[in-house]
């Protein structure tokens, strides 16, 4: 049975985090805020993959999954976007399919790239996260099928991988997948 933590440094005061080779987290919070959840180890080098389960009906607006340094904030009183908010952070928008980085809320890019801005995805229960450092890219799967790169330009940084929550009482898991050198 997994033990129930918080861990104040790698997330928001309003989250709860249970398990160890694989996080899941649920938002205890009845009210307005945005709450992240950060990995604790940082990634400089290699090919990381993660998989995401973030059941698509307890999705809010700002369902972000993305890579940030330690710098980015995780959590705010405002619902909005903190992952990909600030120019040390990059993520994706599940709900809405925007890339998000240095950008404001309904600011971001359509992705997949290839999917006509009247079309949006819509994205699944489960989502694969991939994090090239040696080529400096963050690219997403889904049901086993790449969408392209989703942002370019990492390499040199120690990213963790972060999930931006708005949803009250929503659990997501991510499980560490593994390496490559």
């Amino acid at each position: 049975m997994a033990t129930t933590l918080r861990r104040g440094d790698d997330c928001s005061p309003n989250i709860i985090i249970q398990g160890d080779d694989e996080f899941i987290f649920t938002k205890d919070l009845d009210g307005i805020s945005t709450d992240c959840v950060r990995g604790r180890v940082g990634i400089q080098n290699g090919i990381h993959a993660w998989k995401i389960y973030w059941n698509a009906a307890s999705r809010d607006p700002y369902s972000i999954i993305g890579v940030a340094t330690k710098d980015t904030p995780l959590h705010s009183d405002e619902v909005g976007v903190l992952v990909g908010g600030d120019n040390c952070s990059w993520g994706w928008d599940v709900q809405s399919t925007m890339l998000y980085h240095n950008s404001h809320p309904d600011q971001g890019a359509i992705y997949p790239q290839f999917m006509e801005h009247s079309v949006r995805l819509v994205v699944p229960n489960e989502i694969a996260m991939l994090l090239n450092m040696n080529e400096g890219t963050l690219s997403y799967y889904v049901k086993g099928c790449y969408l392209g790169v989703a942002f370019k330009g990492l390499a040199g940084l120690k990213l963790y991988p972060i999930i931006n929550v708005t949803s009250q009482h929503t659990q997501v898991r991510m499980e560490y997948l593994g390496s490559l050198p």
